[in-house]
């Protein structure tokens, strides 16, 4: 049996062309589309009034202990002081650590490896310094390998908990 040299064409009216077409979603307030985050889809740019508060919010205490560590820390640069500078740069890591944790926490923004990082710093250096303190020697090497698990660990659980909270992304900013 011999094919048939066309193809059938089919008729290019749409099903229903006398249908008027759907109406576009009604704007929000100000003219604009409705934001993705309005419609409970979660949006990569974290807007700022997401910013979470801390419990002393009318008070920008983190702000301001940031700017005290900052003067110290130029302070005892100019004069030489040792202890100046470790003081104003523990105020500085601290409060800038508040903060990370915060946003973290509330899903804001994606602070993981700086919080997994604190984490391997903290268990590697204080478990090389403490036990040294104790005298017993541990291996530089055998202080990495804790650290490297213990910062994929953190990491792993800060990013599925961060997951959690913004609505599914894994990172925002």
């Amino acid at each position: 049996m011999p094919q048939p040299k066309h193809k059938k064409r089919r008729s290019r009216k749409r099903p229903g062309a006398g249908a008027r077409p759907a109406a576009p979603p009604p704007a929000a307030a100000g003219g604009a589309a409705a934001p993705p985050a309005a419609r409970g889809v979660p949006s990569v740019k974290a807007p700022r009034e997401e910013a979470p508060k801390p419990l002393w919010h009318p008070v920008p205490v983190t702000e301001l202990l940031i700017l005290a560590g900052l003067v110290l820390a130029v302070v005892g640069l100019v004069t030489r002081n040792a202890a100046l500078i470790g003081g104003g740069l523990v105020l500085v890591m601290a409060s800038s650590l508040e903060l990370a944790a915060r946003e973290h926490a509330a899903g804001y923004r994606s602070h993981s490896a700086l919080l997994a990082g604190v984490a391997a710093l903290a268990v590697g250096a204080g478990g090389g310094f403490g036990l040294a303190g104790l005298g017993v020697d541990v291996p530089v090497w055998a202080a990495i390998a804790v650290a490297v698990v213990v910062f994929a660990g953190a990491f792993a659980v800060l990013r599925r908990a961060f997951r959690r909270r913004s609505g599914g992304l894994s990172f925002r900013v």
